[in-house]
């Protein structure tokens, strides 16, 4: 009973989230796919705005304790605190490989709208995947910046 409870209470969660979830279909350099899902949860949530990154090989392993790193290509870069621990509902649930999270907070100042960004996704082998980021993804990322600033 505790289990159906608790399952519950993580489907809850899972759907209050992906209402206010933005979704994002991308190719790294290798064209590889990946979905990017810009999330704003409560604002009572200690994160309210995250990006999850997911891939669609499951050749492809994230590191869960690396930043994630932008870049505009002109003069800015962020480092984006990795905030996977939060995908699952205690700390005994396995990370899932193929999915990593990280907070928007760190984007002081907000990127630019009219600028794509280079996210430097970290995998678990130490190297990494890099995506260019299309409009919408980019707005989305400048919108959660600038909310995140107040």
């Amino acid at each position: 009973m505790a289990l159906v409870l608790s399952l519950l209470v993580v489907l809850g969660a899972v759907a209050a989230t992906s209402a206010a979830a933005q979704r994002y279909r991308l190719h790294d350099q290798n064209g590889e796919a990946w979905l990017a899902v810009v999330i704003e949860t409560e604002p009572a949530d200690a994160i309210p705005w995250q990006l999850r990154l997911t891939a669609s090989g499951m050749d492809q392993h994230l590191d869960h304790s690396a930043p994630l790193a932008l870049a505009d290509g002109v003069d800015q870069t962020w480092s984006l605190s990795n905030t996977s621990a939060m995908m699952v509902p205690s700390e005994q649930a396995a990370l899932p490989a193929g999915s990593a999270q990280f907070s928007l907070e760190e984007l002081d100042p907000a990127p630019s709208e009219s600028r794509p960004l280079l996210l430097h996704i970290p995998l678990e082998s130490g190297g990494e995947a890099v995506i260019i980021s299309d409009p919408a993804l980019t707005a989305a990322l400048h919108r959660a910046g600038v909310a995140s600033d107040h």
